[in-house]
């Protein structure tokens, strides 16, 4: 997603990190690839030593799913009217 991230700004000009509903999106991408390359549990090279307890794994919820789904739209939103400003669009 990095990659997508640079060209996106490079070429466009908008700052993806800033816009709206991104950062959630960013945890979101690290719970899918926890679920997808270690079985859930959190990759503990990205933690603090002080919030390092075992084991400690994400956990689908059906709320917080929705929430997501919430926080996605708001994204969407947020580039879209951010490629308008630039008449991207």
């Amino acid at each position: 997603m990095g990659k997508l991230i640079q060209l996106i700004n490079e070429k466009y000009g908008i700052k993806v990190e800033e816009l709206q509903g991104f950062e959630v999106l960013r945890e979101v991408q690290e719970a899918v690839n926890a679920f997808k390359h270690t079985r859930s549990y959190l990759d503990i090279r990205r933690m603090e030593f002080a919030n390092l307890k075992f084991p400690q794994y994400y956990r689908a919820e059906i709320e917080k799913a929705y929430e997501i789904m919430d926080h996605a739209c708001a994204f969407i939103t947020s580039l879209w009217d951010a490629a308008a400003k630039k008449d991207f669009i």
